[in-house]
């Protein structure tokens, strides 16, 4: 994160102003959001640890637990990919790829008591991009297929999410081409 402030004859790192003005405030939500992204650049488990604080408080936002979820599979994606560019896997990685995938699932399931927000189109994102990373790509493309039929205006990203589910599931596929890579192909031309 590097020295962001002289203080005295010391320099002072970003995490330690983080928390200090933490330290100072601790009621206020912004300083909270703050700190807790500090931590997740320097150390992706004691920031999601903090962004999962924040989600207890009761000035949380939905937007504060669909963020958490969102990093925990931002981190999940990551480790799995760390683990395929070594060709190998490792007990310590496949633990941090299992702690993101709880984080995300606890949050989710906690927005889904909620019934407004568990029909919301961020909460069904956020619980397709959950089913992809936990590797039920079938049930992912299910809920993507249901949320364009909902989304009236046209969501680039939401169609790049479904035609990568429905080419990963062709290649699970072992018979005929689905209909959902057929459309995919059209939707990439």
């Amino acid at each position: 994160i590097g020295k962001i402030q002289k203080v005295g004859l010391e320099e002072e790192d970003a995490v330690t102003t983080a928390e200090k003005a933490f330290l100072l405030s601790p009621s206020n939500m912004e300083i909270h959001r703050n700190l807790a992204l500090v931590y997740y650049k320097v150390d992706p488990i004691t920031g999601l640890k903090e962004w999962a604080n924040i989600a207890t408080r009761s000035d949380a936002s939905v937007e504060d637990h669909l963020h958490v979820v969102e990093l925990a599979l931002e981190s999940a994606a990551s480790t799995k990919k760390l683990q395929a560019t070594m060709g190998m896997k490792h007990k310590a990685s496949e633990k941090r790829h299992k702690y993101f995938l709880k984080v995300a699932q606890l949050q989710l399931e906690d927005l889904a008591q909620d019934k407004s927000v568990a029909d919301s189109i961020p909460f069904r994102k956020a619980l397709a991009g959950y089913l992809a990373e936990f590797g039920d790509t079938s049930n992912a493309l299910e809920v993507v297929k249901v949320l364009r039929k909902k989304v009236k205006e046209q969501d680039t990203d939401l169609d790049l999410f479904f035609c990568r589910l429905a080419i990963s599931l062709q290649k699970e596929s072992t018979n005929k081409p689905i209909p959902e890579f057929e459309e995919a192909v059209k939707l990439l031309r």
